[in-house]
């Protein structure tokens, strides 16, 4: 795609405290600035290990999780997803300087979890695989997806057979420089960013990842690996030079 249509060029930066609760002013300061910027800021983390046998699994997580799991109205009992959206709640109370109890969460228009007033301008995304990690992708000015996926055999196998069922062979061969499993972050990435989900529908999706096909909207992908695991973050009109470590 063309450079000349995006809007700004940025920096991926993975960066963040490892529990984002003992934040420094300075840290906070360096963060605030760096999205401000215009750069997007990545944070990964393993999930704790939890049993699910009953919902009482719940009763030792901050009650800031039971309130953050309706936004997507997700079951209130299921700990991985509170234990994310909390997390995602500690970033953002530092990110915006503010205690999590006044940052204002919504569901947006185009069906895309986000913020209300005078933090809409920030923009979130997050994934994670069954217990084990997750991954959360902040931007400012500019809509933003993220994916993972782990990398072994058993998953390679699930989508390439996800693959021959809906490409032709045409398609099914066009795979620039990318693993199956690459593409499939890229196909979620795109549709967490627009918001529409796999609704998009599967092969355009896959066309739009693998530029078979151009996207209608200015976008671009950025792939990454951490322990075993495939990512991709897709960004509106927003050109990443490099994914690079916070200093």
């Amino acid at each position: 795609m063309s450079p000349s249509i995006f809007k700004r060029s940025a920096d991926i930066v993975i960066a963040g405290p490892a529990g984002w609760q003992d934040t420094s002013a300075h840290q906070a300061d360096s963060l605030r600035a760096m999205l401000s910027s215009g750069n997007i800021l990545l944070h990964g983390f393993r999930l704790p290990i939890f049993s699910f046998s009953s919902k009482s699994n719940m009763k030792h997580l901050p009650m800031v999780q039971h309130r953050t799991a309706e936004i997507e109205r997700a079951p209130a009992y299921d700990p991985r997803f509170a234990a994310v959206r909390t997390r995602l709640c500690r970033i953002l109370s530092v990110i915006l300087n503010k205690p999590h109890q006044d940052i204002n969460m919504t569901v947006l228009t185009t069906g895309r979890p986000g913020l209300a007033g005078e933090d809409a301008s920030v923009s979130f995304s997050l994934s994670y695989y069954q217990s084990r990690y997750c991954v959360i992708a902040l931007c400012r000015g500019a809509r933003i997806g993220a994916d993972i996926q782990f990398l072994n055999e058993h998953r390679l196998a699930n989508f390439r057979w996800l693959f021959d069922d809906f490409l032709s062979r045409r398609e099914q061969f066009f795979h620039p420089g990318l693993t199956e499993a690459e593409i499939w972050v890229r196909m979620e990435a795109f549709s967490k960013m627009t918001g529409q989900g796999l609704e998009a529908g599967l092969r355009r999706l896959f066309s739009i990842a693998t530029g078979l096909s151009v996207s209608p909207i200015a976008c671009s992908f950025s792939d990454f690996r951490l322990a075993g695991i495939a990512g991709a973050v897709c960004t509106e009109g927003v050109q990443v030079r490099q994914i690079r470590l916070a200093e």
